[in-house]
């Protein structure tokens, strides 16, 4: 079992097979599947702004490709999330577009490498339903959602060994560390030492949850039919934000997957709020490799000064319209 999709394990198995001829020859190979990741990101974010933020092509492409944690750990330390932003950003290249059946495929794809980004498609298909205005336009959201659970099905299926498949996620899912997490365990053990990892995790999921429906129906209610790529982008985008920020288990590189969407968004108080979590993502890297392995702080104690900076500043920051 692989706490990745089986996705990963197509696209990266010609990667593997570079092992046959040495440890150097791997390495440059997966460098270089990430390297066509970021290469075709950038692309599609140009393409896709042409569309739909006309005069902002380069700034946008910019935004994201010199981006230092993209260059960090997307390039330099080949994070698949690389993979992941590459088919999120083919997504909106479909959706500016007007193809929503490969759009929703695009999402599917991205899940497919990591599950997190699977999140997107109830939202997406709610907005896409809210748009539709006639009965035929629905079925046809329906059957392209039905098309892209297929494709999901017939990539999965060959991998499929039971429950047992997804169970590293389950096991993975229960770790805390790095994030906003880490402080509500530690306030939760003063009164439940026994149930606070579950307590604190059930109360992430609910608040990812509440968060989720929160944007979802503002932007919904906001919606026009010739904004409507538009919407979404900002709707994917914020979702992934905030499934990053509110993840048990922080890594830095999860934010490659909203920074490949931060240059669609429309407002910049959540452009700015992506970008200083980025930056902060970078001092904690920082911290946590250098600083604290010669400070003699304690796990609980470097956690409890350092997060609260990492993760309260970008919300200052963005103190803004949330919309």
């Amino acid at each position: 079992p692989s706490p990745y999709g089986p996705l990963w394990t197509l696209l990266s198995a010609p990667a593997g097979l570079a092992s046959e001829w040495g440890l150097l020859p791997a390495i440059l190979a997966f460098k270089g599947l990430n390297l066509l990741a970021y290469l075709g990101s950038a692309a599609l974010i140009w393409g896709t702004l042409r569309r739909l933020r006309p005069g902002r092509e380069a700034w946008g492409t910019l935004l994201f490709a010199w981006n230092p944690l993209v260059l960090l750990d997307g390039l330099a330390n080949a994070h698949n999330d690389m993979i992941v932003a590459c088919f999120l950003s083919l997504c909106f290249w479909f959706l500016a577009r007007g193809r929503r059946g490969l759009a929703s495929a695009a999402v599917v794809l991205a899940g497919l490498v990591k599950y997190v980004p699977l999140l997107v498609l109830p939202a997406l298909g709610f907005l896409w339903l809210r748009q539709a205005r006639s009965g035929r336009e629905r079925l046809q959201i329906l059957r392209s959602f039905a098309l892209s659970g297929l494709l999901a099905v017939a990539i999965l299926v060959p991998f499929w060994q039971g429950p047992q498949t997804l169970a590293c996620l389950s096991r993975r899912s229960r770790l805390i560390g790095y994030s906003p997490g880490v402080l509500l365990y530690y306030g939760w053990r003063f009164f439940d030492r026994e149930g606070a990892r579950a307590a604190t995790l059930l109360f992430l999921r609910l608040l990812l949850l509440l968060l989720s429906l929160r944007q979802v129906w503002q932007l919904a209610r906001g919606n026009r039919p010739h904004t409507a790529g538009r919407v979404e982008a900002c709707l994917a985008h914020r979702l992934l934000f905030w499934s990053a920020y509110l993840a048990p288990f922080f890594n830095s590189w999860y934010l490659l997957w909203p920074l490949a969407l931060a240059p669609l968004e429309g407002a910049p108080s959540w452009r700015e709020r992506t970008l200083a979590l980025s930056a902060m993502s970078l001092f904690g890297v920082a911290l946590y490799g250098y600083v604290w392995p010669l400070s003699g702080l304690s796990y609980s104690a470097i956690h409890l000064i350092t997060v609260p900076v990492i993760f309260g500043l970008p919300l200052v920051v963005a103190r803004g319209s949330a919309r």
